[in-house]
């Protein structure tokens, strides 16, 4: 349903009337979530109770539950009185009535909060003033520690607004049925998180670029990149043959393994075959070993 359809000229039971204009305005920044069809019923509660959902007296709130999404309408007990001063027919109320405590924790915090509360409001039934009266518990009312700082802070005035509530309600079912206040859907099961909108544009994929070829000309960059030289693999044999002294082994070893500059591995070899070396010749050359073992000689 368009914007244009739900911006009607208001009959004779509206009591505020939407233009296309605010109708796209309420849409977009009060009601966010909601299908075509809950925003119609939005707007048709804000008719037919006058109340502003731009001046917030009035609420669309839509919420993820285990039963799917739940949509709810919310006003303030100051609503629930203008819309009751409306019908012309509304006689005031009483002071609330309180009855009895009960001790609530709230954080591991105990306070006092009112058992009950008892509020009574007057309507004009064929020239009457006749009462209506609610009574609002407060183990029905009471949230959670979560969401209960104000019914901490003003324990009394918020089971009141309750009790109010409920009497409004059943003085005007007509013109409130269907609409809640704050205070009594805070006990409400429904999780603290409204309801998200599902965003069913598919996602962006991001193309991927071809990698980059650099072309390397091999032969201007061998002065950079030096072929390294194969590792030789030189077979230590285990005991020093008959005919070759330890001086002659190593000056052989040393040829072999020409390419370790520092000849570590060539030690290190060298003392497994003679337990007698220092550790003052592991990172020597070769030939101060070869010079030891002459002296030893």
């Amino acid at each position: 349903m368009s914007d244009k359809q739900l911006a009607t000229i208001p009959n004779d039971t509206d009591l505020i009337a939407f233009d296309e204009g605010k109708v796209a305005l309420i849409k977009r920044m009060i009601a966010p979530t909601a299908t075509p069809d809950e925003l119609e019923l939005f707007l048709h509660q804000c008719k037919r109770t006058g109340l502003d959902p731009l001046a917030k007296q009035i609420y669309f709130q839509k919420y993820q539950t285990k039963r799917g999404p739940q949509v709810t309408i919310i006003t303030g007990i100051d609503g629930y009185r203008l819309v009751a001063d409306r019908t012309g027919r509304y006689a005031g109320s009483d002071a609330p009535i309180f009855e009895d405590s009960v001790q609530q924790t709230r954080y591991n915090k105990v306070f006092t909060a009112p058992f009950k509360a008892i509020v009574t409001v007057y309507k004009f039934v064929s020239g009457q003033r006749c009462a209506f009266t609610a009574v609002a518990y407060w183990a029905e009312y009471w949230p959670d520690d979560k969401k209960g700082s104000m019914w901490e802070k003003m324990p009394c005035t918020m089971l009141a607004k309750c009790a109010e509530a409920l009497a409004l309600r059943k003085a005007f079912p007509a013109d409130l049925s269907g609409v809640y206040t704050r205070e009594e859907m805070a006990q409400s099961q429904f999780e603290d998180v409204p309801f998200e909108v599902v965003n069913t544009t598919p996602p962006t994929v991001k193309k991927e670029l071809p990698p980059v070829l650099t072309v390397v000309d091999d032969d201007a960059n061998d002065d950079l990149f030096p072929e390294e030289e194969p590792v030789k693999k030189v077979e230590t044999p285990n005991t020093i043959p008959d005919n070759m002294n330890l001086a002659d082994f190593a000056n052989w070893y040393a040829k072999q393994s020409e390419r370790y500059t520092n000849n570590i591995h060539v030690v290190g070899a060298l003392k497994q075959l003679d337990p007698n070396v220092g550790v003052n010749f592991k990172n020597r050359s070769i030939e101060d070993y070869i010079s030891f073992l002459e002296t030893r000689d």
